[in-house]
């Protein structure tokens, strides 16, 4: 009886289980966050210590070689597109992207001479284009007789000319007619988008003056072209020879004081 009245004893145990293991990933994202602002915050420190000058050469690294802008080989109104609307004109720096003279990338093999590449086909695609260009533009195409656009072997050639009574420069000076400032300005906005070298020369006819020696005045016609040609946007770096022929080399072989013997010559260089 004595053994029935006791109470009886419940032991409850608690077993208690551990949450278990969270992970690190979180840690693993956090970290690479810290780190890409910390590469971010460098980089802004570097870009604001770099000169200017040096950041250009940067971007002109990574810039690809080009020749034209326009979309349809021109700098006329018909072949606008984003990058090239006009409002550059008169920049000397316009075309920094451009590499004039660049060589081609990658190793120099030699190859036979039926494989090396034609820049006839290109020169003449490009002659036509401009040709096409000055047909469209109403300003320039009243001065069209001025224009000769030929090949040669140092490159492709475009020729401002005298007309009768219509001449490039004032008779006997250095001094530009208004209306041939409106030529080389237009030819210089086509121009300055090529990435060949120039060479311009001064030319003059058989007619001979007192006042004035050819050479000299032919010399000093090709330095007054390629100034303006600087003041209308093309880049200085551009330019590799400027010089005069005096009537050395004339355009009408068998009339040496035809108007047209006296001439400015651009020549966009093989490279």
């Amino acid at each position: 009886m004595a053994d029935e009245s006791k109470p009886s004893i419940i032991i409850k145990k608690v077993k208690k289980v551990s949450g278990g293991h969270h992970g690190g990933a979180w840690k693993v994202a956090y970290a690479d966050f810290v780190t890409a602002m910390m590469a971010f915050f460098l980089l802004l420190w570097l870009l604001s210590s770099v000169p200017t000058e040096k950041l250009i050469g940067i971007a002109d690294y990574f810039t690809p070689t080009v020749g034209i802008r326009d979309g349809k080989g021109i700098g006329f109104d018909g072949g606008k597109s984003p990058q090239y609307d006009g409002s550059n004109a008169g920049n000397p720096k316009s075309n920094q992207s451009i590499v004039f003279g660049a060589p081609s990338q990658g190793n120099i093999i030699t190859a036979p001479e039926s494989s090396q590449p034609n820049n006839n086909l290109d020169f003449f695609s490009l002659a036509q284009s401009i040709k096409d260009g000055i047909k469209k533009d109403s300003e320039l195409a009243q001065f069209s007789d001025h224009i000769i656009i030929d090949e040669t072997k140092e490159g492709l050639r475009i020729q401002v000319v005298d007309k009768k009574g219509r001449p490039i420069f004032k008779p006997g000076t250095t001094q530009l007619e208004p209306y041939s400032k409106i030529i080389f300005s237009k030819l210089s906005n086509i121009i300055k988008y090529m990435p060949n070298y120039l060479a311009v020369y001064g030319h003059t006819n058989g007619t001979t003056s007192p006042t004035f020696d050819h050479w000299t005045i032919s010399s000093q016609r090709a330095i007054v072209a390629r100034l303006f040609m600087e003041t209308s946007g093309v880049d200085d770096e551009q330019f590799n020879r400027v010089a005069g022929k005096a009537n050395r080399d004339l355009l009408i072989i068998d009339n040496p004081n035809a108007p047209e013997n006296i001439r400015i010559s651009i020549i966009m260089l093989r490279n």
